[in-house]
């Protein structure tokens, strides 16, 4: 029938914000910063969403303004040696 499984530890949800190319970010999505702050993933943490940095505990709370002039290079998913 060409229906591909769903893994349910891979669905993500969209987090109301687009980035700098007009894209949906997506809970579990690598996002490239400007001015050189790095990458980071999107996560949920229960009560909204956040970033969070490869290798830190930390979870910052970005803003609306920052998220959108971010670039989406990946999820956490499918790319995982990004975090790398």
């Amino acid at each position: 029938n060409g229906a591909e499984p769903v893994i349910a530890e891979t669905i993500g949800q969209f987090i109301g914000i687009k980035n700098v190319l007009q894209e949906e970010i997506w809970e579990g999505d690598i996002l490239e910063f400007p001015f050189e702050m790095g990458i980071a993933y999107v996560i949920n943490d229960g009560f909204r969403f956040a970033v969070k940095s490869p290798g830190s505990e930390a979870v910052d709370y970005e803003g609306k303004e920052v998220l959108e002039y971010t670039s989406t290079i990946g999820n956490i998913y499918d790319n995982p040696n990004l975090l790398q």
